[in-house]
């Protein structure tokens, strides 16, 4: 798996969406996606292009994010927009945001643990009127040799 699998975790209002937008910067063409309208049981349906190296799934639910890791783990993604033929990319980068999730302890999050990285956003105010601050921590959910 040469991709970058990357969840953005915190409460709302956090940044998760700023901060993936800020991490879209450094790639040629980003493609977003409302994550509240991904289907994970159906095909592919989005018009991604090999020229995207970046995938952002913006606010997905927390139920469904074990099972979107799983399914962009492969090297290739098969898009079949309506209308086109189906085609296949290499897998861009990945970026999921979702509120406050925390992989539970069963299998399926212990395979998400292992493949991919957690960035936990959180919102400061100071004192009323203040800007606020946003702040970004990577979390390490699984020891050095969980990720064997």
């Amino acid at each position: 798996m040469q991709h970058k699998i990357t969840i953005i975790t915190g409460p709302s209002n956090s940044g998760k969406s700023f901060l993936a937008r800020c991490m879209a910067l450094g790639h040629k063409e980003a493609y977003f996606i409302d994550g509240r309208q991904y289907d994970r049981y159906s095909q592919f349906s989005y018009n991604v292009k090999s020229k995207n190296t970046m995938l952002i799934l913006d606010d997905v639910n927390n139920e469904d994010v074990n099972a979107i890791v799983e399914s962009f783990y492969n090297d290739n993604l098969i898009c079949n927009p309506r209308g086109i033929s189906p085609y296949m990319i290499d897998m861009p980068d990945i970026v999921i945001t979702s509120i406050n999730y925390k992989p539970s302890k069963d299998l399926d999050a212990s395979f998400t643990r292992r493949i991919t990285s957690f960035i936990e956003c959180t919102l400061q105010i100071p004192y009323l009127n203040a800007t606020p601050i946003f702040n970004f921590k990577k979390i390490e959910l699984c020891s050095p040799t969980c990720k064997k």
